[in-house]
């Protein structure tokens, strides 16, 4: 009876713990069709989900829905709402904690869509915290310069302050929503202003070359240049006297903070273009900061892998300690959804060399293997090549040629692509296995790759993509783009037997039933 006592008391022990590391959250929403979708996105808890799905709240017919999270720790996710047929868009930042059971009822047709949250851990989630962590700048996007969005932003930030000491003495949330929303009024300034700007700068960029001393100097009084170990960082001059001796841009204890994560994972994105961009236009600059070598020798490296090594870079040069790990958690997780696996092995290495501890090597550890290992495939006769690969087919008239009286889908792709080779990985080996011995051929159209031959043989080795291959001319591409009318990859082509064809009802990302239904009866 002692025995089965104990064995009672560790089940109940081990489930309760087991329970608390999740939160629970229901929505519910009035006045409107809520005919898109509402989904969750947990930065924290996804850099170990190799999937793109973020938890997504299916509602019933009385518009209510709930979903549970994992929440090992403490930290901000926010709600993604999109109506209206998705021509709208609202996101609500969330503070969860293990064992959270929130319950949120969003009414669209009060002034900015406020919304009532209960249950467990609403203290932490009024509607009051929303504005300590955004500003809407949408007003803003037409403009040239810089005045009236930073004006804007200082205002709210000024107001911020006293806004967060009323919440704490009307709601007291918990200690660690405390330190975190205080984190989040001290990136608030430098966070909105970085994304604005360099988000705007491309719908006006003559404007923006014209006017740049005016809005990088708004941006050099958050943010000041400091040498630390032979390492320049971006520092914000933003001062908390409630948490922080001084906010710094590695700052391992704001991960927690939506405008924290949202701030590292933006400048690391930016100013990773920001070299590409040099290196074409100030080469010899780009090569010696980066390579430490002249433009000849750096270039041979910089095409060797322009992507996850010099990201490791601009990584290792910006960021360091718990937000260098959680960066290269991120970069790691976005090479293999993106199916980029160029050097992967020597940047999951250097990860490992750099934090041993890391709780994120498990999560890459057999993903990461299984792509060294295909990296050693090699081409079958299964992989045909169109003679001189294609190159001198210069029309859609030519093509449809190579494929009379077949059923063919025409898979339009590019190495450089990655959502092409995302839905090669996730659906080319599929198909082919559900059409073996069916009269449906396959044919993969290479574009803007010409000259990288060695390259679009090696990837179409590593994913093994049986089928009918072209590296495709300029002209070739320029056709079949202007007389299918499409102007992006991965796009999809289906030719039937008659010879006529057009795009596939299902382009990306595809719906593989939809596909084989549609190629089904075109047999």
């Amino acid at each position: 009876m002692k025995k089965l006592l104990v064995a009672i008391f560790i089940t109940l022990f081990f489930a309760g713990n087991a329970i608390a590391q999740t939160a629970r959250i229901t929505v519910t929403v009035a006045n409107t069709d809520m005919s898109g979708s509402i989904y969750i996105f947990d930065q924290q808890a996804q850099l170990c989900s190799l999937n793109r799905n973020e938890n997504y709240i299916k509602l019933d017919n009385k518009h209510t829905g709930s979903a549970n999270i994992n929440v090992s720790s403490p930290h901000t996710i926010s709600i993604d709402f999109t109506y209206n047929h998705g021509n709208n868009y609202l996101m609500y930042v969330l503070f969860l904690s293990p064992g959270d059971d929130l319950h949120i009822n969003l009414n669209f047709n009060k002034a900015d869509y406020t919304a009532t949250v209960t249950g467990k851990g609403s203290n932490n989630n009024q509607q009051e915290i929303q504005k300590l962590t955004r500003i809407n700048l949408d007003q803003f996007k037409q403009d040239t310069l810089p005045n009236r969005v930073i004006a804007a932003i200082n205002k709210q930030s000024k107001a911020n302050q006293p806004a967060l000491n009323a919440y704490i003495k009307q709601y007291a949330p918990s200690a660690a929503a405390i330190k975190a929303i205080r984190a989040e009024q001290v990136y608030f300034a430098t966070q909105n202003y970085y994304i604005f700007k360099e988000n705007n700068k491309f719908m006006h960029m003559d404007a923006y070359k014209r006017n740049f001393n005016k809005w990088q100097g708004i941006q050099d009084s958050l943010f000041k240049s400091a040498q630390a170990n032979n390492t320049s960082a971006l520092l914000p001059i933003q001062k908390d006297k409630d948490g922080y001796a001084g906010a710094k841009l590695s700052d391992g204890e704001a991960l927690a903070s939506y405008n924290y994560q949202q701030l590292i994972f933006w400048v690391l994105l930016r100013e990773t273009e920001k070299g590409r961009m040099e290196s074409e236009e100030n080469p010899k600059a780009f090569y010696k900061q980066w390579y430490h070598t002249n433009p000849t020798e750096g270039k041979k490296r910089f095409a060797a892998d322009g992507k996850n090594l010099f990201t490791e870079k601009v990584l290792n040069h910006y960021f360091s300690g718990a937000t260098a790990e959680y960066l290269y958690a991120s970069t790691l997780r976005m090479s293999i959804l993106e199916s980029n696996y160029t050097n992967i092995g020597p940047l999951f290495d250097h990860f490992k060399q750099k934090y041993p501890n890391s709780k994120y090597i498990n999560c890459f550890s057999a993903r990461i293997a299984e792509a060294l290992k295909k990296q050693n495939g090699a081409l079958n006769d299964r992989m045909v090549f169109v003679k001189d690969n294609g190159s001198k087919l210069n029309s859609l008239k030519e093509l449809l040629a190579i494929t009379k009286g077949k059923t063919v889908l025409i898979d339009m792709w590019g190495t450089w692509c990655s959502p092409c080779r995302e839905e090669i990985e996730a659906h080319s080996a599929a198909l082919h296995s559900y059409f073996k011995g069916k009269p449906v051929d396959f044919l993969y159209v290479d574009n803007f790759d010409v000259g990288k031959e060695q390259q679009w043989k090696k990837l179409i080795a590593y994913y093994q993509i049986e089928g009918t291959h072209i590296l495709a001319s300029d002209k070739l591409t320029k056709d079949m783009m202007n007389k299918l009318h499409f102007t992006g990859y991965p796009s999809y082509i289906l030719i039937k037997k008659d010879g006529s064809c057009h795009l596939t009802k299902t382009q990306y990302p595809i719906n593989r039933q939809a596909m084989i239904k549609e190629l089904e009866a075109a047999m």
